[in-house]
């Protein structure tokens, strides 16, 4: 902070030794060493100048990074004269404001070399800018003529205009200080030389302020990132856990963190730290996962801050919450890639397991099946003896329907282990449901079932057993209808999967009782069913029968909200063979 002192007491300390001009030199250092955001640094330049030359007005002007800042501090009216400072902060110049002789003049002073630059000298109290060979015109551009004078006279009778930004490039800091007085000649030439090693100086202090300030916001960054890596790489992490993490670890790596917040949308949920203000500017990128929209991360301030870069937000702060962004989108498609893994996984161990099922199945079929040919037949040669009793024929009846009723069981396993022979031929997949549909409405029926079917017209056709194939859509049937022991409505749909891919669908979708996630995983497991009277094998033949067909059949089920089979069955393409 600039230092008060009467004016009188400075009038009577004559020629300054050059040791104050070195300590005012070391004060803007220190402040640049702060690492202060640009207007609040210009403001404590403006103030450190009109505190120490006791001139009655000092203005600074500041090029940075594509803008031009402004800041204007004077003294008041009172005797003391102590400092009053106009502007708390540089403000932003519009790029549409005024062009006065003034302005013009630091416009000229403050371009860089490739537009031409200006000189600046007296001429019979007024300032000159140009020279003979490129003279600056009042539009601000050259002309043939000698140089343009411009009357600044006005309330100041004094005028000294320091530079800094020697390169003069677009990408540095070009800065321009104006120091003005009421008094004639106030600038002794003795005094103007050590203010010139002092804006020599403030341009190392503004190099030194961007590149601590640069520091400081890679530190910010870095350890920013750092602690994200950190919550990804904790082994018992949930997503939503991670997430939260992150929104927690922005608002730190803000210019003001204390009144930072940080708010993350992915897919459905929301994840939020700090007291969240979306009506203030805030700072937004979106989250995208293999290139598809799946949420935005915002940052933002309670309170409303100074403009700076991007609204009251920097340049580096833009990129973070850009690279966060990346990172966040990275972490949802990493933990999606390994769902879907898992799930492949767990369908291919359930693959294997119904495979070696169907072997043992098979295996044991085979095995029972010459036996209880045996038992079947020797019982229907009894029930021919003239000499039975009653209770005799009644024995040999209920041997005869278990035997039945076991080489049924047989046949089924043989199906699901896809052993029993199959007569393939050209079908009509909405003709097969068309041909069923008397038979599967009057088995509805009995259950104060409704019955939908909505076929679409004009589907390629499909090879396979008629019989096999109808014997999965009644086992999907009478699986749907025991799921409504209270009625319901059951729709059967046919259509095309996808005109490239080359296969059909048959659909069959209740609104019974639905499954749970356990129950859906052992679905199609031999002998699993949870009804006391079931044997476990509709909806493993179905598996069968569709795998045997070269397709594949899903199951998606909510509890007490119904049940959808999806079964896909390769269609024949118009060369007659199978895609």
């Amino acid at each position: 902070m600039a230092r008060t002192t009467d004016r009188s007491e400075r009038a009577d300390r004559g020629r300054r030794p050059p040791g104050e001009y070195w300590d005012l030199s070391r004060r803007l250092l220190s402040s640049a060493f702060r690492g202060k955001p640009i207007r609040e640094f210009i403001a404590d330049v403006g103030r450190e100048f009109l505190d120490f030359t006791d001139v009655d007005e000092c203005e600074t002007r500041v090029r940075s990074r594509g803008s031009e800042f402004r800041h204007i501090c004077g003294r008041d009216s009172t005797p003391a004269g102590r400092l009053s400072v106009r502007t708390s902060l540089a403000d932003p110049i519009p790029a549409d404001s005024a062009r006065s002789d003034f302005e013009l003049i630091c416009e000229a002073l403050l371009a860089p070399l490739s537009g031409g630059g200006a000189s600046v000298r007296s001429q019979r109290g007024r300032l000159v800018v140009g020279d003979s060979h490129q003279p600056l015109r009042r539009d601000g551009t050259g002309s043939e003529r000698p140089g343009e004078t411009y009357d600044l006279s006005g309330k100041y009778r004094s005028l000294l205009f320091l530079l800094f930004g020697g390169d003069r490039n677009e990408d540095g800091d070009r800065g321009l200080v104006v120091l003005r007085s009421r008094k004639k000649d106030f600038f002794r030439p003795e005094d103007v030389a050590h203010l010139e090693e002092v804006a020599k100086h403030l341009e190392l202090a503004f190099v030194d302020r961007r590149t601590h300030l640069s520091l400081r916001e890679r530190v910010k960054e870095l350890t920013c990132l750092y602690r994200i890596a950190l919550l990804v790489e904790q082994p018992r992490a949930s997503l939503e856990e991670i997430l939260q993490g992150v929104v927690e670890v922005l608002p730190e790596a803000w210019l003001y963190p204390a009144d930072a917040w940080a708010r993350l949308t992915v897919d459905d949920a929301t994840y939020a730290a700090g007291r969240i203000c979306p009506e203030k500017q805030r700072l937004e990128a979106d989250i995208l996962v293999a290139g598809v929209r799946r949420g935005h991360l915002q940052v933002g301030y309670v309170e409303d801050r100074p403009a700076l870069d991007e609204g009251p937000f920097l340049h580096e702060e833009r990129r973070l919450i850009d690279t966060v962004a990346r990172e966040v989108a990275l972490i949802i498609e990493r933990r999606d890639v390994a769902e879907k893994s898992r799930k492949l996984q767990e369908q291919l161990i359930h693959t294997e397991r119904l495979a070696t099922i169907g072997e043992l199945s098979a295996g044991i079929a085979h095995e029972l099946n010459d036996p209880l040919n045996n038992i079947l037949g020797f019982a229907q040669l009894m029930e021919k003896n003239p000499g039975l009793t009653a209770q005799m024929a009644k024995d040999l009846e209920r041997i005869v329907a278990s035997a039945l009723h076991s080489r049924q069981v047989i046949q089924q396993l043989l199906m699901f282990a896809r052993r029993m022979p199959q007569r393939r031929s050209e079908l009509d997949l909405g003709r097969l449901v068309e041909d069923a549909y008397s038979f599967l409405q009057a088995l509805c029926s009995q259950g104060d079932i409704e019955l939908v079917r909505r076929l679409a017209p004009d589907l390629p056709p499909i090879s396979g057993d008629a019989d096999q194939l109808r014997q999965v859509l009644v086992n999907l049937v009478v699986n749907a209808s025991q799921a409504m022991p209270h009625g319901g409505r059951l729709t059967i749909s046919t259509g095309l999967v996808d005109e490239e891919e080359g296969f059909v669908r048959l659909v069959v979708e209740d609104t019974g009782l639905g499954m749970s996630e356990e129950v859906m995983t052992r679905a199609f497991l031999p002998f699993f069913t949870t009804r006391k009277e079931g044997t476990g094998l509709g909806l493993a033949v179905v598996h069968g029968i569709v795998t045997s067909h070269g397709g594949s059949i899903q199951v998606q089920s909510q509890s007490d909200r119904g049940t959808r089979f999806e079964v896909r069955l390769p269609a024949i393409d118009r060369r007659g063979t199978e895609n």
